[in-house]
């Protein structure tokens, strides 16, 4: 399940936590309430832009469905890993946000750095990390820069058993 709501539309860019508790909360509740009760057990949600004040509902939401299901939790880097570590990361996958502007205007090296550095702070998540753009892929992106981010996974990433 990906997209059931408006993401950047609800982010507090646009309007206030009060806002979002009176108009998003109930909607995001049903669908992700239908959603998990068909027997889905794996959701990708993608707060995006500065959803900070709004992370009080989020973990609300999560708390009121039982922490039924998986959540991959993909945040804009407006709001830091440690945050969304704090409140999901007992639970929960964490994707991490590499900035999309940087992502697609930073040269080679400079994405390598912002991917090892986003590495070295997700992987502290005891539910999962999941390296990636906190807005996705940009469209413009080099291609040398989707080199990078493998370099940086594939380097700095690295389970050791």
């Amino acid at each position: 399940m990906h997209g059931v709501h408006g993401g950047p539309v609800e982010s507090n860019k646009l309007i206030n936590p009060n806002q979002f508790a009176e108009f998003v909360y109930p909607y995001m509740k049903s669908v992700h309430s239908k959603v998990l009760g068909m027997g889905v057990h794996l959701v990708l949600e993608h707060p995006c832009s500065d959803q900070n004040k709004n992370l009080p509902h989020y973990k609300k939401l999560r708390e009121e469905l039982g922490w039924k299901g998986k959540y991959i939790w993909v945040f804009g880097p407006e709001t830091p890993l440690e945050k969304q570590i704090e409140i999901f990361g007992n639970h929960d996958v964490i994707m991490g946000n590499v900035d999309p502007p940087s992502f697609q205007f930073k040269d080679f090296d400079e994405i390598v750095a912002l991917c090892k550095d986003n590495i070295e702070r997700g992987l502290k998540n005891p539910s999962g990390y999941i390296l990636g753009v906190g807005c996705e892929l940009p469209p413009l992106a080099p291609p040398i820069n989707v080199y990078a981010m493998m370099k940086a996974a594939r380097t700095y990433g690295a389970f050791k058993q």
